[in-house]
């Protein structure tokens, strides 16, 4: 028998058996590979749009005084602590990128802006107000008032963690959290008043024609923020449920007043005065709910 030859065999044979082994190794590395990198979210750019619903303190409008009138809100009252603020939306950027010691754990950085409006019982009950004051004035043949209802625009700056991992090769759950500051803007409130009436001095009836504006300007503030979100990633769009407190900033500015009235036996009256505020604290939170397209 050839011992020599079977051996040389045995050996050629072995060699294929390892070359295979090694074959399958590596197609199972590459196939991890690629599975991890379908089941990680992607490093990069996203811009999110998101419903926005004001939370706590910041949506509601129900306090009241001591004589059960309400106070309206934090814009308009230095008692109360409530925004009164409506459904709004809003529109935001994040980009993010992996952390390589954790596997599909990135670091994001983001900016939005979102809006909200004065929301409807706020504005119904100021124009109650309105039509009441209306009604009580026996001078005016004609008095027509316009409103500039405020509106909220916040802008969180954030900075945090996402971890994501696959349900399938197409779907992704993830959860996230920020922190940074927020500044928030509330636009001028403001009341135009033009009427036109006559009026009594004991003797005389004169006519008369009036305008008076009151203006509230509100100051800019700033405050520590932070949020926490889950989601559902399709690919390049996702879907998700994010909760963001955005600190409390006492509620400051400006009012300043306006009259001009012109009575048509050559008098008139002018006054201007201006008056700096600082009100309650008035807390910021909201829900938002976002869908967010990857790039």
């Amino acid at each position: 028998m050839n011992f020599n030859r079977r051996g040389t065999e045995a050996k050629q044979e072995n060699k294929i058996y390892t070359m295979k082994k090694i074959v399958i190794a590596i197609s199972i590395l590459m196939m991890s590979i690629s599975c991890g990198e379908i089941f990680a979210q992607k490093d990069g750019f996203s811009l999110h749009l998101s419903g926005v619903f004001p939370n706590g303190k910041f949506g509601e409008f129900d306090e009241v005084n001591n004589d059960g009138e309400k106070r309206i809100g934090a814009l308009f009252n230095e008692q109360s602590k409530t925004g009164a603020a409506g459904t709004g939306f809003g529109l935001g950027f994040k980009y993010q990128f992996s952390i390589p010691q954790i596997e599909n754990l990135r670091f994001l950085i983001g900016a939005e802006v979102m809006w909200n409006p004065l929301n409807s019982d706020a504005k119904d009950y100021i124009d109650e107000i309105i039509e009441t004051q209306k009604a009580k004035n026996q001078t005016a043949d004609y008095m027509d008032i316009n409103t500039t209802f405020p509106n909220y625009l916040n802008i969180p700056l954030m900075a945090g963690l996402n971890y994501s991992f696959g349900l399938t090769d197409k779907v992704k759950l993830y959860g996230e959290f920020g922190i940074g500051l927020n500044i928030r803007i509330a636009t001028k409130f403001m009341l135009e008043n033009e009427e036109r009436g006559s009026i009594y001095d004991g003797y005389y009836y004169y006519d008369y024609a009036g305008r008076s504006e009151v203006t509230f300007k509100y100051d800019n503030a700033t405050s520590f923020a932070y949020q926490l979100g889950v989601g559902v990633l399709f690919d390049k769009v996702s879907i998700g449920l994010h909760w963001y407190n955005l600190g409390s900033v006492k509620v400051k500015g400006e009012m300043e007043q306006i009259t001009n009235v012109t009575v048509y036996n050559d008098d008139s009256y002018y006054d201007s005065n201006k008056e700096s505020f600082k009100w309650k604290e008035l807390s910021t939170s909201m829900l938002t709910l976002k869908i967010g397209f990857h790039f």
